[in-house]
């Protein structure tokens, strides 16, 4: 009743003003299913605690339930164990969430950032790719879809999410200066940069681009590759001392195709985004290496004088662990995906799709968020050298307003248990 002529943004706010362990856990969770645009980050972690907390002791009096089924263990120590294991299990996990912000607008034609920070700290996500991502230097709309804005959108939700370490990389400068939705847009004027990005719970330690080759007379198209070193580096593992050589190196690939309807310039594009990969695996990361990537070394010929005789012999560290992801705009049984999945690297084997390794039964849909989403268009693959020390456990989709695609978000373990 005290929240009645208020929107139900104010009156979550209200909720969390109280005493937190006074607020319901299922009371909020309702709540997060509405409009909550104006909550502010303080609040949106609030509600991640307790919601947090709400499944943690739900798991582990899960956890317990099953091991006091154990007659060869007492309760008391079956207690101890499960949840000893669930920690474990919980500090060993890596999350990676693909998601299309559509530039801030949900289907509602809201623009709201904020939405988009609670998806994304929902899905626990130590890596984010996102596509269609903008950075207007002054206010203005950018596509025929956007809301007029001055914001950094990364560098926003980067903040929100305490996803630290970010990069954006624009394909495109554009201005729409009409003030209604879907007026025309002006490719190479303006003040609004248009492209994808990349948040990590990890420092970046090398950043490439590939630019696709022009298609007719369509968007420009791109795709990243950030170098990062995967540790186990889970909030309850924080304090643990780390070396600079802890972990191990992973490229992690965002990329957006084109949308041509019979996926002509999506199968372009995916031919240069193989080779792209290629590419990558032979590049040197000495630099940054711990031991963990593969090394070759090579020998230059000896050369010989009057007076002695010298050879030159250097190292070169590559990556051949790759996860890439984005929204593809394609089928699965477009050529696009079919060419991305028959491709084979002598380096990192081949690419394996994450939602048909995660063994569900439904078909992955991600697009449209609303009403209902009917076809897949968002990826993740990861090559075959990488699963090697990870293995899918979990795939988890947010169908949210705040955005025409749904996020997915693909959950790992690690294998090795001396990966730290």
């Amino acid at each position: 009743s005290n929240g009645h002529g208020r929107s139900k943004a104010r009156v979550v706010q209200s909720l969390l003003d109280s005493e937190k362990h006074a607020v319901q856990p299922p009371m909020v969770r309702r709540a997060l299913t509405h409009d909550y645009g104006d909550l502010t980050v303080e609040a949106m972690e609030t509600v991640e605690d307790i919601i947090h907390e709400e499944q943690l002791e739900t798991e582990a009096a899960a956890a317990d339930a099953d091991a006091s089924n154990n007659n060869d263990v007492s309760i008391s120590s079956s207690s101890s164990l499960s949840l000893s294991s669930l920690s474990a299990s919980r500090k060993r996990k890596l999350v990676l969430t693909t998601y299309n912000i559509h530039s801030g607008v949900g289907v509602d034609g809201v623009y709201s950032l904020s939405r988009l920070a609670l998806v994304l700290k929902r899905s626990e996500a130590d890596v984010v790719c996102l596509q269609e991502v903008e950075r207007n230097e002054m206010h203005q709309a950018t596509r025929e879809w956007s809301q007029p804005h001055s914001d950094d959108q990364t560098q926003v939700l980067s903040v929100m999410t305490g996803l630290r370490h970010s990069r954006f990389v624009p394909c495109i400068r554009s201005v729409r200066p009409g003030k209604t939705l879907n007026s025309k847009e002006f490719h190479g004027h303006g003040y609004g940069l248009f492209g994808i990005a990349v948040l990590s719970r990890w420092p970046i330690l090398l950043l490439k681009e590939h630019r696709y080759a022009p298609f007719r007379k369509r968007t420009p198209r791109n795709a990243i590759a950030i170098l990062v070193r995967m540790t186990n580096s889970s909030s309850a593992n924080k304090k643990k001392q780390r070396t600079e050589n802890d972990g191990h190196l992973v490229w992690i690939v965002n990329t957006h195709l084109g949308a041509h309807r019979r996926g002509a310039e999506q199968a372009q594009q995916a031919k240069e985004l193989v080779k792209f990969l290629d590419e990558l695996c032979t590049i040197d990361v000495s630099e940054h290496d711990g031991q963990s990537s593969s090394s070759t070394t090579t020998t230059t010929p000896s050369t010989t004088t009057s007076t002695a005789t010298t050879s030159t012999t250097t190292t070169t560290t590559t990556c051949d662990r790759l996860m890439l992801s984005g929204d593809f705009n394609s089928y699965p049984l477009f050529k696009s995906m079919t060419s991305i999945l028959k491709h084979r690297n002598a380096s990192f084997g081949r690419l394996h799709d994450m939602w048909q390794q995660s063994g569900k039964s439904s078909l992955g849909f991600t697009f449209p968020s609303r009403p209902l989403p009917c076809v897949r268009l968002d990826y993740v693959f990861v090559s075959t050298s990488l699963l090697r020390l990870i293995k899918p456990v979990q795939v988890r989709e947010f169908v949210d307003v705040a955005s025409d695609h749904c996020a997915v978000a693909f959950q790992f373990s690690f294998k090795d248990t001396n990966h730290e």
